[in-house]
């Protein structure tokens, strides 16, 4: 017998529902904590828009100084050493944290910890990490290459973008102006 089996998620540890736990990735990265994070979480890699985010990022932080931004998830030495050389990277280093690659308790504190979640990806046929954000009741910033786009924006549950630099920045002041 044929059976389609559901994408799906492990519950969030805490659910969302229980900040008074301790929180493992602010224990993990004790300055981040009095910072609006937004955070990527998945493969650093050139297919995600990370070079646009940065890019992004870099365009907007003057007028967010309290916006932090996370990147995690495992990459190739070359494509980080790519990242880190652009000079808008530079001009934000100090404001961006790369962690590797997260799981567990700490990945579910990571995105308990985020204002917002971010994934300007050029194609996603899913986002598990969109749903991840979303299931710990945290706004994304998607692209609309992401194939779940058009039920978070029905859904209100985030804003979508083009997988551009200037729209991308679009999605990060208009989230951020909500999260500070």
């Amino acid at each position: 017998n044929e059976y389609v089996c559901p994408i799906g998620i492990e519950d969030p540890e805490n659910n969302g529902l229980d900040a008074t736990k301790e929180n493992t990735f602010f224990n993990k990265y004790p300055h981040l904590i009095n910072n609006n994070i937004l955070l990527f979480l998945g493969r650093i890699h050139e297919k995600k828009g990370c070079d646009i985010l940065l890019r992004a990022f870099s365009a907007i932080k003057n007028t967010y100084p309290d916006l932090h931004l996370v990147m995690a998830g495992p990459y190739e030495e070359k494509y980080y050493t790519t990242l880190t050389s652009m000079p808008e990277y530079r001009l934000v280093q100090n404001e961006v944290t790369w962690t590797g690659m997260l799981t567990g308790k700490l990945k579910w504190d990571a995105y308990q910890a985020c204002g917002a979640f971010i994934l300007p990806s050029h194609q996603e046929n899913f986002g598990i990490s969109v749903v991840e954000a979303l299931a710990c009741a945290k706004p994304v910033i998607i692209s609309n290459k992401v194939d779940i786009w058009q039920e978070i924006n029905e859904y209100n549950a985030g804003f979508i973008t083009h997988d551009t630099i200037e729209s991308v920045k679009n999605g990060i002041m208009d989230q951020a102006q909500i999260m500070l």
